[in-house]
Parts: C-alpha cells; structure tokens; sequence
C-alpha cells in the first residue's frame, strides 16, 4: 500500500511521514497499473518513500491528458489525490509499506 501525504513543497522531509495529513492511499495494484500506463515513473518504488512536488504533478496530469486517460479507473483514483494536493497548495510525500 502506498500512504500519500500532503506536504508543501518547500518544507523539508519530517522523520516520519505519519505526522502529515493524510491525502489518500493506492493500492500495489493501481500503483503497477499507473507505471505500466507510462503515468508514474518507474523510478518511484512503491516500498520506499519519495515526494512529488506541485511540479512533477502537472507534468503528470499533463501526462494524463496527451494519453487521454481522464476516464481510466487507476487514473482517477491518482487524480483524487492530485485533487487534494492542489486544493492545499501542496504536494504530496508517499511512503510504501
């Protein structure tokens, strides 16, 4: 499973991801499905902890809309989270487990 939190871009990473807001979870599944659809980048491995910036989340929603997969189920769970994100202001910091 992999936790997403929300973060601010320019804090710094805290000892433990828990103390954040939570903005979501995906399951191993939908994470795979998401790479394997070119959406997440195979670099960000869903057992460890890794942080996408407000950046990296509009090249990834830009993504989304070249490939036009808006209406792809593991894609719109993504975009919830992304969702959440840009409300706050945010990004998002995921940890694996």
């Amino acid at each position: 499973m992999l936790h997403l939190y929300i973060i601010p871009d320019d804090q710094p990473r805290p000892d433990k991801a828990s103390i954040l807001p939570l903005a979501g979870e995906l399951d191993e599944t939908i994470v795979e499905n998401l790479q394997q659809k070119g959406i997440i980048a195979d670099r960000f491995d869903i057992y460890s902890t890794f942080r996408w910036g407000t950046d990296l989340i509009q090249q990834m929603r830009q993504t989304i809309q070249k490939k036009n997969m808006s209406r792809d189920a593991d894609v719109q769970q993504l975009v919830k989270l992304f969702d959440i994100a840009e409300k706050n202001n945010c990004g998002l910091l995921a940890h694996g487990d």
